[in-house]
């Protein structure tokens, strides 16, 4: 039975390009070598945190989604648990029953659901080629509602 799983994984701001791409490959390997599909395999780049994280208030984030029967997400896990420039981990499974040949179909189109929901350009290989802009908030003037308020309650 095939699942489909999710991995996130957030890695020390000091790791270098190198080092994201031998993490990146080495989790590919995993996957491809106990008869899974790599759906996706992206590096989103530096984000914020939400909390710090050994004294680190900034982090790499890499995301994979791909299809296994489920057997080798202790290893990746392990392997997570042991590398020196993985901070943090999180394996969630997507789905229970997944039809391998449906699900390759639309890998397309969930690539750009994922670029649209983190706003951002992701190139060949997975990584952001580019982040969007961040949105125009619009100010409301906080005055002008509370000085209507007064003067017609007077």
């Amino acid at each position: 039975m095939t699942r489909e799983f999710e991995l996130t994984v957030i890695v020390k701001p000091s790791a270098s390009q190198e080092q994201q791409k031998q993490i990146q490959q080495k989790v590919r390997t995993f996957i491809e070598q106990s008869g899974g599909v790599v759906l996706h395999q992206l590096n989103l780049g530096r984000r914020n945190l939400s909390y710090e994280i050994a004294k680190e208030s900034r982090a790499i984030y890499l995301f994979w989604d791909f299809l296994s029967d489920g057997k080798i997400v202790s290893e990746i896990e392990r392997f997570c648990r042991y590398d020196d420039f993985v901070v943090k981990f999180l394996t969630v499974q997507a789905a229970e029953q997944v039809d391998p040949a449906l699900r390759q179909a639309a890998h397309g189109e969930d690539r750009k659901k994922f670029e649209q929901y983190f706003g951002v350009s992701l190139g060949a290989d997975g990584d952001v080629v580019a982040a969007a802009p961040a949105p125009v908030v619009p100010v409301i003037p906080v005055a002008a509602p509370v000085a209507a308020a007064a003067a017609s309650a007077s």
